[in-house]
């Protein structure tokens, strides 16, 4: 287990509130309130400084583990979760996360986030009281560049005024995530930012940062480059909030054509994925915990990208899971299908309600999932006027409450 003594003393220092707070939240979980309710959570800064002193000698907790169900990366990842069957979750409502237990909740954060702003921490509390692991995806870049996605903001990281300015905000939003002791959450890092780094160049040294600029500790001697910042993001991480687990993002059309909308039926998948996953692994992904992918962010209704649910015709999921498989592979590392769309079958296309597959394909397929080194499935509107949780006539909840019911699938087929 990681020790918090790379924290700088942050944790000791507030020892007694994290303390507290962390007691807090497992009594909400042991109380089997999904929301909290009736229970008080306690967050650190209320406190006062007299409720803080003897900070020394308080002994945070640490999160639970179980042994892992099976050999595979999500096994041993899992295990540290404390759980042993398929996550399964999302960006939701209150109303459906006080419906049915999910294994996840999610959340992204766009930064430049405000000084004393206490979003993240709230969010992670809630989550975790309510037994879920809170699922925190930090999109920072873009906004504070300026720039589009693509080249353009891939070239402003040669700026060191942005970069500087971008590690600043990034480590604020670590050390909120590393307010949450005595449980994990996950830290999904910049979704489609290594993409296009690697749409720039084949090799992350050759995209240029400035890294050195920013004068980040954990930067030293990394290198001004894409591979150097890479790194930094996961070693900041690990000093400011050392229960997280790291999740990096594969891009499935960072190298070459969209290989999960590639049509060809001849085309070879595995050539593509060993080498977005070697990109990754060069450019901080070998020192993480997790790889996330996204199905698509749309559901397929809105823009006419639909998958074959029968594996038969292609594009369809077969491919799309092996490809994800073999990235996980050079990363020796789990999958985490990420911000997958809500749509069903039964909906009309209107604005919320769009059609789409894949919701149905996971529950469907739950253990051909776990077989490919899955840890987890995380569902999610990608845009604006996709299906929800809340507008697909309660589709997912139905389609989760069997799943729980049934017992769940044991991570690495129980292997």
């Amino acid at each position: 287990m990681r020790s918090d003594a790379g924290r700088g003393g942050r944790a000791r220092s507030r020892g007694i509130a994290a303390a507290l707070g962390a007691l807090t939240l497992t009594l909400a979980g042991c109380l089997g309130s999904p929301d909290g309710a009736g229970v008080d959570v306690v967050a650190p800064d209320t406190l006062d400084a007299a409720d803080t002193a003897d900070v020394e000698e308080v002994e945070l907790p640490e999160p639970v583990e179980v042994p892992p169900t099976g050999t595979c990366p999500a096994g041993v990842v899992g295990g540290k979760l404390g759980r042993t069957r398929l996550l399964i979750g999302g960006d939701v409502s209150e109303y459906v996360f006080t419906e049915l237990p999910v294994d996840m909740r999610a959340m992204s954060f766009n930064g430049p986030i405000p000084d004393g702003d206490r979003t993240i921490i709230d969010f992670l509390n809630h989550t975790a009281g309510g037994g879920a692991v809170p699922l925190v995806t930090y999109r920072g870049w873009e906004a504070l560049a300026g720039a589009p996605p693509g080249l353009a903001e891939i070239q402003a990281l040669q700026r060191g005024d942005l970069v500087s300015a971008y590690l600043a905000d990034y480590r604020r939003f670590c050390r909120d995530v590393g307010e949450l002791v005595g449980f994990r959450a996950i830290i999904h890092l910049e979704p489609d930012l290594a993409g296009h780094a690697q749409r720039a160049a084949d090799d992350p040294a050759s995209v240029p940062v400035a890294l050195a600029a920013a004068g980040a500790t954990e930067c030293a001697g990394l290198g001004d480059d894409f591979g150097g910042l890479g790194r930094c993001l996961v070693r900041i991480a690990r000093a400011e909030a050392p229960y997280a687990l790291i999740a990096v993002h594969a891009s499935s059309w960072a190298n070459g054509p969209d290989a999960f909308f590639e049509v060809d039926p001849q085309y070879d998948p595995f050539p593509s994925a060993g080498r977005v996953g070697a990109f990754l692994a060069a450019a901080g992904g070998d020192e993480a915990d997790l790889v996330a992918l996204e199905m698509s962010d749309r559901d397929a209704a809105y823009d006419g990208r639909w998958w074959d649910d029968r594996d038969l015709a292609e594009p369809n999921f077969a491919r799309a899971i092996l490809w994800a498989k073999q990235v996980g592979r050079v990363l020796d590392a789990p999958i985490l299908w990420w911000r997958v769309p809500f749509g069903n079958m039964l909906l009309e296309d209107t604005c919320g309600r769009y059609r789409d597959n894949r919701l149905d394909y996971v529950f469907d397929h739950v253990d051909e999932l776990v077989e490919a080194n899955v840890l987890g499935v995380s569902f999610g509107a990608g845009a604006d006027c996709m299906t929800t949780g809340d507008t697909d006539d309660d589709h997912f909840l139905r389609r989760e409450r069997d799943y729980v019911q049934s017992g769940g699938a044991l991570l690495c087929g129980g292997k």
